[in-house]
């Protein structure tokens, strides 16, 4: 009992925060929109500031962990594949939508409730974790998705070449702030360069404010709860988001052995809600977008009963 009241006690203020968003949206006359202008400060300012400081303050041998790489390829292989398969061979869906029903429920939101969650849980041992989920996720999961998107047509007249759905993926995951800030703080350490006292000050007071600006701009984004909207497909996809895809995750660390601090980031970060950057980049090529938006929703509500329950878990199986 100690151990779920500790594990609500981790995620309580995690949520709070996101629903104070919620009512600001309802009750404080928030400008139409203004969920995007947080967004943008957390993706282009403050997650980046965070990376930089937390990657340049790590050590080398922490951030290249292989197994940990590992798992984390394998946990979003598997939950990418299984959803493709069922879309593509069992509901018949195009590629494009299949390729981004995979990526809605393999993506999550890594800096604005995965970063404070494994902080919160399991302190600057998380980092490694929420690094190597950074580089897979922008690296090779958002261009391979692109890529199937490009090939398929979906949205345009014609399929593109796999060329051009390459280079288009290369130019997104190059212009990505979150991987130019990774790359940043992993040159300044293996440089073993010391960020400047007058650059260090600026970067970690905007860094810091990542959590509750993002925590904000998800209850913001919460617009209107319908779920009458939400017909079987939706549940199912948000079901297997926070149920199964965190036993996934379970099972890989158990399997590969995972130290207790990088099993216990690897799975709370599988249980963390759908990432609203997959609704904007399903929205932006019109693929499984409403779909998508509606499984952000779903799953960011769920997720407040499913985040302690996994933390819980974890507790049990590793102890942390």
């Amino acid at each position: 009992m100690s151990d779920l009241l500790s594990a609500f006690e981790i995620t309580f203020p995690i949520v709070l925060i996101a629903v104070i968003g919620w009512l600001a949206r309802l009750y404080l006359k928030f400008p139409e929109n203004s969920e995007l202008v947080l967004t943008r400060y957390v993706v282009y300012l403050a997650a980046p500031a965070s990376l930089i400081l937390s990657i340049a303050d790590s050590k080398l041998e922490e951030i290249l962990q292989p197994k940990l790489f590992l798992a984390t390829i394998l946990a979003y292989a598997v939950a990418f594949a299984g959803i493709v398969f069922i879309h593509r061979y069992l509901l018949r869906r195009s590629l494009g939508d299949s390729a981004f029903a995979g990526f809605t429920v393999a993506k999550f939101n890594l800096i604005i409730i995965g970063l404070p969650l494994v902080i919160s849980a399991v302190g600057t041992q998380g980092t490694p974790a929420l690094v190597i989920n950074g580089f897979v996720s922008y690296l090779l999961l958002t261009p391979f998705v692109l890529f199937l998107h490009g090939i398929s047509g979906d949205g345009s007249k014609s399929a593109a070449s796999p060329v051009e759905a390459i280079l288009h993926g290369a130019k997104e995951t190059i212009t990505n702030p979150l991987i130019i800030a990774s790359l940043l703080g992993l040159a300044l350490l293996l440089l073993s360069i010391s960020i400047p006292d007058i650059l260090q000050s600026p970067l970690d007071t905007i860094g810091k404010s990542v959590v509750p600006a993002g925590l904000i701009a998800v209850g913001l984004s919460i617009r209107q709860i319908k779920p009458a909207n939400w017909g079987m497909e939706i549940w199912l996809m948000s079901i297997a988001k926070v149920l199964v895809v965190p036993v996934i995750a379970i099972g890989i660390a158990l399997l590969l052995d995972l130290d207790p601090h990088s099993a216990t980031s690897l799975v709370l970060l599988f249980s963390v809600p759908t990432a609203v950057v997959a609704y904007a980049l399903s929205q932006e090529v019109k693929a499984y977008a409403h779909e998508s938006g509606e499984i952000v929703v779903l799953t960011t509500i769920l997720g407040a009963i499913t985040i302690p329950l996994t933390l819980l878990l974890c507790k049990l199986i590793w102890g942390v």
